[in-house]
């Protein structure tokens, strides 16, 4: 656990970022996470509509520990 983020929750964030190519972040992570992706996201202040390629790796650590 780094920065109050298990390391298997954290990778389980990114793989789902990533799970379908040119998809925005919030569809994909809402596929897995449901309507807390959409609150996780506003809370770190990233639109829904981001490109998981776009996204900084802090930003991603961010967004674990919403989730």
């Amino acid at each position: 656990m780094r920065d109050g983020v298990s390391e298997e929750l954290f990778f389980k964030v990114i793989r789902a970022g990533f799970a379908q190519k040119r998809k925005t972040l919030g569809s994909n992570l809402k596929r897995v996470f449901g309507e807390s992706a959409l609150t996780a996201l506003e809370k770190i202040k990233l639109p829904a509509r981001t490109r998981a390629e776009d996204v900084p790796l802090n930003t991603w650590l961010d967004l674990a520990r919403e989730l």
